[in-house]
């Protein structure tokens, strides 16, 4: 049986989305974030194919709650 996903897409995401509000996207690296969330970079490459792409799913969600808050 494959071990248990410890840790999430929704708390790297959720993560690296407090990394870029406090400390600005430019500050977003796989390092960083795997060291707020206690783990390693693997996680985080398990999921996104690149930090491009979190960035990406940053910014939408970013978008997003944005478009919300306008609402």
């Amino acid at each position: 049986m494959p071990p248990r996903i410890k840790i999430t897409d929704e708390q790297i995401l959720n993560t690296a989305v407090e990394i870029v509000q406090k400390q600005g996207i430019d500050r977003l690296n796989a390092r960083s974030l795997a060291a707020e969330l206690g783990c390693s970079v693997q996680p985080i490459f398990r999921v996104y194919d690149s930090m491009e792409d979190l960035k990406k799913a940053v910014f939408t969600k970013v978008s997003s709650a944005y478009v919300k808050y306008l609402e």
